[in-house]
């Protein structure tokens, strides 16, 4: 079991302007085919680089705030309650 509201993040710093909380719920549930997580960005901070999924689809569910979702087809300012997904080989970065 797992809480999005209440579980302690686990801080990550993979290089500057790539610092974020994250909450691996797939993880924390004993799931082995599903990844999930809840990430929590600082503004201007970005989970990863630009990048391509090629195993598997993304689903980005927007929980608050209003990230930047960038894909092949541009920049997208998202809102709470905002759900978009991202297909395999598809690209995309989360702002």
């Amino acid at each position: 079991m797992a809480n999005v509201h209440s579980d302690e993040l686990k801080p990550v710093n993979l290089a500057p302007g790539f610092e974020f909380g994250v909450l691996p719920l797939g993880e924390l549930v004993g799931s082995r085919e599903i990844g999930a997580s809840v990430y929590v960005l600082p503004p201007g901070k970005r989970v990863c680089p630009y990048h391509a999924h090629f195993g598997n689809e993304e689903l980005l569910v927007v929980l608050g705030g209003r990230p930047t979702l960038r894909t092949e087809r541009g920049e997208q300012l998202l809102a709470p309650g905002d759900v978009a997904a991202v297909p395999a080989a598809g690209t995309v970065r989360t702002s």
